[in-house]
């Protein structure tokens, strides 16, 4: 009675109501939650994130992906390229060219591929190392092709069993360029998102075991935060239909939604155990819980949604994609807070200390965070000045951080086989031809001759640049002749 009566006497927040209501009706909020939770991972499976293609320009190089976009719908055939080597045979030999020339037949049948062009055929020089060891084939993927699967897995597949059919007498085969690369790159993003996610959960109920010495209570905040990482990928996934995102908010998705999905749970969890000790009924204690430590866990996690929309405020799609990632898990997390968290504690009740940890539970008081605290007090001004010397000294490097973009092969994890073409060209090529510039020019009629005349002038520059430069110049033309754009490979990073 008096712990009611202290209830009715508290002023009770909005953050308390939601939490009160969700436990009243938890089954419902519980298969709410399932539902929702179904969904987020079937946006997931049926919309394909569509990420950014560059590094998030701004300026002029901006406004030409705008015009790329509007002029030239799902883009132009990706240019791949095909890179062959071999350190002890010539280009001219004919077992080089019957390499070369069975995975170019193999390429061509396949019908997402629009066009392989080989030395073999053409004769551009320009596609052929000096020493004549390493050549270049350029292969073009119709994204307009609708194929089973993604229209690189083919390609790359075909590749790589050349490349193990011929390891052997020393060749080195690997094909780079978006589709390929960013493929590869994607499914390693995922195999490493999936082992990121199972190192980080049994490393979380550690440490909540340690916290809450009890099994049951330590999987509820690590089970708040693998929903929340599930849901907001699911919403991210749809958003990037409209806004193509960079391939780093996964990562911020997923640690940031350990971080707070852990955090913020644990403190709602710790104080209902807290109020259930000291008498109060279940219904009360989850109350009283997320009256006051579930009010300070929606202002912190408002507190973060509004500092990370500075980063939307920048305008830069990486850091808008970064923001974005954070924002979404963020809010879903405390949504969950006041919903999942207390349906789950009405559920249980005090079944939340079940499997208890013999050793742990056997510690008196507040365990060993209790007899690290009390030390720490007893001595406060040795403690203090120890441990901000310590954090002086591990931010002194900060003094002289170098920072930067690693470019060209340096990008790549040595997991991807793109990477073994980069280098190819890197060591053999002047470099740029992954990564090349494009010259957009928007006008009524590309056929117009002062517009032939001014690219024709341009590329007549670019070619009698080879210092910066080297080709070929592709232009390509858009189906309605009101845009062009010239692909032009740099020399140098």
């Amino acid at each position: 009675m008096a712990s009611s009566q202290a209830i009715s006497n508290m002023k009770v927040t909005p953050t308390a109501k939601v939490a009160r209501w969700s436990a009243e009706h938890r089954w419902w909020v519980l298969a709410a939650t399932l539902l929702t939770l179904v969904v987020a991972v079937a946006a997931s499976a049926i919309y394909e994130p569509q990420l950014q293609d560059g590094n998030g320009d701004v300026g002029d190089s901006k406004a030409a992906e705008v015009l790329l976009d509007e002029k030239f719908p799902r883009r132009t055939p990706s240019a791949e390229l095909l890179l062959f080597g071999n350190p002890s045979l010539s280009v001219d030999d004919p077992a080089y060219q019957a390499t070369v020339e069975t995975l170019v037949a193999q390429l061509r049948e396949l019908p997402q591929v629009k066009s392989v062009e080989s030395f073999y055929e053409t004769g551009d020089p320009t596609t052929v190392s000096e020493d004549r060891h390493v050549l270049r084939v350029a292969v073009l993927i119709d994204r307009e092709i609708e194929v089973d699967g993604h229209r690189a897995d083919a390609v790359l597949d075909a590749v790589a069993e050349a490349r193990e059919a011929n390891e052997a007498d020393g060749y080195t085969i690997a094909v780079v360029g978006d589709v390929t690369t960013n493929r590869e790159v994607n499914e390693m993003v995922e195999e490493d998102f999936a082992r990121i996610m199972l190192i980080s959960l049994v490393l979380g109920l550690v440490i909540m075991v340690l916290a809450f010495r009890a099994v049951v209570a330590a999987v509820i905040p690590l089970t708040l935060a693998v929903f929340s990482i599930m849901i907001a990928t699911g919403m991210a996934a749809v958003i990037s239909q409209g806004y193509a995102l960079n391939a780093s908010y996964t990562e911020m998705i997923l640690l940031l939604g350990l971080a707070v999905g852990i955090d913020y749970s644990l403190f709602i969890v710790s104080r209902f155990r807290y109020e259930r000790e000291a008498g109060r009924e279940k219904l009360e204690a989850i109350t009283v819980a997320s009256n006051t430590t579930g009010r300070a866990v929606f202002y912190a996690g408002i507190t973060v949604v509004v500092s990370l929309t500075g980063l939307v405020l920048t305008e830069n799609p990486i850091f808008v994609s970064l923001a974005l990632g954070a924002i979404l898990v963020v809010l879903v997390t405390i949504v969950g807070s006041f919903t999942y968290i207390p349906a789950v504690l009405s559920i249980l009740g005090d079944n939340i200390n079940r499997l208890r940890v013999p050793l742990l539970s056997r510690m008196g008081g507040n365990g060993i965070w209790g007899a690290i605290t009390d030390r720490v007090m007893a001595r406060p001004a040795v403690f203090a000045g120890v441990t901000a010397a310590a954090l002086v000294a591990l931010a002194m490097p900060a003094a002289s951080l170098n920072l930067g973009f690693p470019t060209g092969s340096k990008s790549l994890n040595d997991a991807v086989s793109a990477k073994q073409a980069i280098r190819l060209l890197e060591d053999h090529f002047p470099s740029g031809a992954t990564d090349p510039a494009f010259v957009i020019v928007a006008t009524d009629d590309v056929t117009a001759p002062e517009i032939q005349d001014a690219v024709a002038a341009f590329t007549e520059r670019v070619a009698a640049d080879p210092t910066r430069y080297f080709g070929p110049v592709e232009t390509i033309v858009n189906p309605d002749g009101d845009a062009l754009f010239v692909r032009v490979a740099l020399s140098g990073e």
